[in-house]
C-alpha cells in the first residue's frame, strides 16, 4: 500500500473520493472497499436515497450564532453527525478506526465501532474522551457459527 497521500484537491462526493483513492491502494483491498455483497441492491437502493437529498444554501443569512449542537438518546453532540460501523479500516490506513475516533473527538461528533474492527475496542474508547462530547457506539453482529434470533 503507498502511503497516505493528501488529496489533490478537495472532494465533494464520494465518487470523487474513490478517484482520488484507489490509486493509491493495492487492487485487492481497493476491490475490497468499492465491493457489494450479493447482487448489489443495497448499494443501489443507498445512491438513489442519497439523490433525492439536497443542501440548500442560504444566503444573506447571519450565521454568527448558529448552534449545531444536539442530543441523541441522551447524549449531547456538537454536531449532528454519526459516523456509520466501517470494518478493516487498517487495510487502508495505519491507524484506521483510531484516526476515525480522533476525527470524531476533534469535531463533537460520534463513531459507531464496526464489530469487524482493526483495533481494540478500549483503543478506539481512548480516542473519544467524553470531555469532547464525542459519542461512542458499537455495532453487535451476529457472525456464523451463533443460532440466529426469533423475532
Amino acid at each position: 500500500m503507498s502511503s497516505p497521500a493528501q488529496p489533490s484537491k478537495p472532494w465533494t462526493s464520494v465518487d470523487e473520493l474513490e478517484e482520488q483513492a484507489v490509486p493509491h491502494l493495492p487492487a485487492s483491498i481497493a476491490g475490497y472497499y468499492l465491493g457489494h455483497s450479493e447482487r448489489g441492491v443495497t448499494v443501489r437502493d443507498n445512491v438513489t436515497a442519497f439523490t433525492r437529498w439536497r443542501l440548500l444554501p442560504r444566503c444573506m443569512v447571519d450565521v454568527s450564532t448558529v448552534n449545531t449542537s444536539c442530543t441523541i438518546l441522551g447524549s449531547n453532540l456538537l454536531m449532528p453527525i454519526l459516523i456509520a460501523p466501517m470494518a478493516m479500516q487498517r487495510m487502508c490506513h495505519p491507524d484506521g478506526e483510531l484516526a476515525v475516533a480522533r476525527a470524531a473527538a476533534s469535531v463533537g461528533s460520534g463513531m459507531i465501532l464496526s464489530t469487524m474492527s482493526t483495533a481494540p475496542l478500549a483503543d478506539v474508547a481512548e480516542e473519544l474522551p467524553s470531555s469532547t462530547h464525542a459519542l461512542k457506539w458499537f455495532q453487535v453482529c451476529s457472525l456464523g457459527g451463533m443460532s440466529q434470533p426469533t423475532w
